[in-house]
């Protein structure tokens, strides 16, 4: 059924955290009823917890001026996220490429495996803003599932800012109880990979998933022998930073190829294209541009998450502040309703 497994990881994490008294169980049938299909996160997140949601169920709907105003900017910005750039700019692309693999240039299989890295992105995060946009609208706070990934600077950041709530939810249901980090350096790299492995397997039952997430892992285990730990997630960047950042990216870029191709033996054949191809001057200048533009925008994600606030804040204290605030979300609307119609389901729905 359409949905199943994310209200399953929500009835499971209800369920153990009731067990370990960590919140209370649900007042009523119809309470717990509510609690697993609210419905603008129903079919593909984020997750919710009973500490984090119940309580609101229990105040009621809390609708504000205010934050109707986020919810429409949410809904706007999930929109424009999934139609413009997925589905209308990047899409197309991806799909040509990844049909034939083998066929074409290495730059176009690069800039292929750069565009479904932002198609995803765009694709997930857009249901996400959509889905908070529309619980807010009935007064209800979810909580955020992404905080621009491909700016993350080593593996753990990226997982702590990639579906942020499946992340969480793989971390205190699994990776914990099987031991974390407490017994050892070998235990915790197997506790590692083992995670890694089934929140491949949770996506699909073939070797493709099970190596993206077997990859993942590695990467992870990597990381906690080889690298840095304790970085603040929003602190300014630096050259090394940087230069991580955009290591990381390719690195997950290449790790994404086996979860979009439709079978293993096609992903190898998309690797190879592009270790052992041809046409290496070759690139789909169009495209690349798109890509720098998607990478642009995913860099203004992190300011506007940090500032827009106190822009809006001023912008709706000025005399014009209604009209330019409402051109603006016109405008992005507009921008939608031009591009529309080329595209299909979100992908997650799949999952």
């Amino acid at each position: 059924p359409l949905g199943i497994s994310f209200y399953s990881f929500q009835i499971v994490a209800l369920m153990v955290d009731v067990y370990r008294k960590q919140t209370d169980a649900p007042p009523s049938l119809a309470r717990f009823a509510l609690f697993v299909s609210f419905f603008p996160q129903l079919i593909a997140g984020p997750i919710l917890r009973g500490a984090e949601f119940l309580p609101q169920l229990e105040r009621g709907g809390e609708p504000s001026p205010e934050r109707n105003r986020r919810a429409l900017w949410l809904i706007a910005s999930g929109l424009f996220k999934k139609v413009v750039f997925a589905d209308f700019l990047l899409a197309a692309f991806v799909e040509d490429v990844f049909s034939a693999p083998g066929v074409g240039s290495i730059g176009f299989h690069v800039v292929a495996a750069w565009s479904f890295a932002f198609q995803i992105y765009f694709d997930f995060s857009g249901y996400t803003d959509i889905a908070r946009g529309v619980a807010l609208l009935l007064g209800f706070e979810l909580p955020l599932n992404f905080l621009e990934p491909y700016l993350s600077r080593n593996p753990a950041e990226f997982w702590r800012r990639w579906h942020i709530t499946l992340s969480s939810w793989l971390r205190d249901y699994l990776y914990i109880p099987l031991g974390g980090n407490r017994r050892g350096a070998a235990r915790t790299n197997v506790n590692l990979m083992i995670t890694m492995l089934l929140g491949g397997l949770w996506h699909g039952a073939a070797w493709n998933f099970v190596i993206w997430g077997g990859l993942h892992g590695l990467l992870l285990t990597l990381h906690r022998r080889f690298g840095r730990h304790g970085d603040e997630i929003d602190r300014r960047l630096g050259v090394a930073d940087i230069l991580s950042i955009v290591l990381l990216f390719n690195a997950v870029c290449v790790i994404w190829i086996f979860f979009r191709a439709a079978s293993f033996e096609l992903a190898w054949r998309f690797l190879a294209a592009i270790l052992t191809g041809h046409g290496l001057l070759v690139w789909p200048i169009a495209q690349l541009l798109v890509v720098l533009l998607c990478a642009a925008l995913h860099v203004a994600e992190r300011f506007s998450r940090t500032h827009v606030r106190q822009l809006q804040a001023g912008v709706a204290g000025s005399r014009w502040g209604a009209v330019v605030e409402g051109s603006a979300l016109g405008f992005v609307l507009a921008l939608v309703i031009a591009c529309s119609g080329v595209g299909g389901e979100f992908i997650y729905f799949q999952f």
